[in-house]
Formats: structure tokens, C-alpha cells, sequence
């Protein structure tokens, strides 16, 4: 899994960091980006509804100020959603419908957050999705984007090292490490819409199932009238 594979460069290159160097928390701004993945089609039931509900409730509770905050959407209906739950939507992207559009749409993401980090001096991003669970079941999913989590990259410096042999590396550590982190993001973002793409797959299916048994339950009531009124024909 390429996941995991970033996973131990970055431990690598965590355990041979430059002596001196440490890792201390960013100071960021109050501005905050929330990254929300929905649909662009219909037939979904409540998914674009359910994400929402999930990132405002959430970006309320931690940027209680509606200044502090706006949205990237991923797909036309949540950003619908977004705007009349009164959040700022401020750049929209197309949901991918195939898994070989994902790798597209994480790429100008990627783009969209260095702009916003480098324009606007916005450093701090959640991410939010509906993650896939099992049948036709889905739960809202919220990750902390950036600035990244100081306790989960000394976990994982501090993490076994999987086999006795361990990489080295000839290029400069920052460069390493910013190249690294950047490909942390991608897996994120395409993990991220991956799940989503899963998630609106299964919405979509109950909603059909669901419609589907309305349409059965209502040919069963008029076949019952038809034959109740031809009964008192005859």
C-alpha cells in the first residue's frame, strides 16, 4: 500500500533529522479551510446532507467566528448544501466519478491548499468525508489536515522499524521531508475521495432499493383495486 510506504519514509527520515532540529507546533492563524467531499449527482438519499451537517457542526464548534472559516467542495450539490447552511464556499471541484479521475482532482487540491497557504496565510485544513462501512452504510469522517499532528510523527519515529536493514537517503533532509509530507497529503485526499466515491455508491443504492420497494408496495395497491373493482364489475 503506497500509504504505508510514505509512512516509513517519513519515519526514516524523522529518526535521521539534523541534530538541533526539532519539531514544534506552527503558529498559525485563526483562518481555517474545510475540505468537503459530496456528490454531483443525484439520488444520493442524505449523503451530501449528512456531510455537511458533520462539517459545520464540527468547523462551528473549533472557528465559532463564520469569518475565520470557508470551504472547498468537492462536488456541485454539497456546495448547494454548504451555502444554505450559511458557510463560505470558496473554490468548487468537481466530484470524481471513476477512480482514475480521483488522481486529477487530488492533484488541483493539492494546488488549491498551497495557494491558500501561500496567498492567504491559511495554515490550518480539515478534511471531511462520508466513509464507507459495510452494505449500503456510510458515517461522517473528519481528518486534521494541517498543521500536521506533532504526536503522530513522534509515534511514528519512535515505531519499530519493520526489518533489520534500514534505507538511506542522499538528499537534503528538508527537501525530503517537504517532499514527503506533500505525498502524505495526496494519500490523504485520495483515500479521502475514495471512501466517498464508495460511500455515494452505497447511498445511492439504498435510496434505489428503497424506491424500488415503494414502486413494488404501490403496483401491489393498485393490482389490489384493480382486481376489487373488476370483482364488483363482474
Amino acid at each position: 500500500r503506497y500509504g504505508r510506504t510514505v509512512e516509513l519514509a517519513l519515519q526514516i527520515a524523522l529518526r535521521n533529522r539534523p541534530a538541533g532540529l526539532r519539531l514544534t507546533e506552527e503558529d498559525v492563524g485563526p483562518r481555517a479551510g474545510a475540505v468537503v467531499f459530496g456528490s454531483d449527482l443525484g439520488l444520493a438519499g442524505r449523503f451530501n446532507i449528512r456531510i455537511t451537517e458533520h462539517a459545520v457542526e464540527h468547523m462551528t464548534r473549533l472557528h465559532p467566528e463564520p469569518r475565520d472559516r470557508f470551504v472547498i467542495a468537492v462536488g456541485a450539490r454539497v456546495e448547494g448544501t454548504m451555502e444554505r447552511a450559511g458557510e463560505a464556499v470558496a473554490r468548487v471541484f468537481p466530484s470524481p466519478d471513476t477512480v482514475e479521475a480521483i488522481v486529477g482532482t487530488v492533484q488541483e487540491l493539492l494546488l488549491a491548499l498551497e495557494s491558500f497557504r501561500t496567498r492567504e496565510g491559511v495554515d490550518r485544513f480539515y478534511l471531511f468525508y462520508n466513509h464507507y462501512h459495510s452494505g449500503a452504510t456510510y458515517r461522517p469522517h473528519m481528518v486534521h489536515l494541517l498543521p500536521l499532528n506533532l504526536e503522530w510523527l513522534s509515534g511514528l519515529e519512535h515505531r519499530p522499524w519493520p526489518s533489520p536493514v534500514r534505507p538511506r537517503f542522499r538528499v537534503g533532509w528538508k527537501e525530503l521531508f517537504s517532499e514527503l509530507i506533500r505525498e502524505h497529503l495526496f494519500v490523504s485526499l485520495f483515500q479521502a475521495a475514495a471512501r466517498s466515491q464508495a460511500a455515494e455508491n452505497a447511498s445511492r443504492l439504498a435510496s434505489m432499493e428503497a424506491a424500488e420497494r415503494r414502486i413494488e408496495e404501490r403496483i401491489g395497491n393498485l393490482q389490489g383495486r384493480f382486481n376489487q373493482q373488476r370483482q364488483q364489475g363482474i
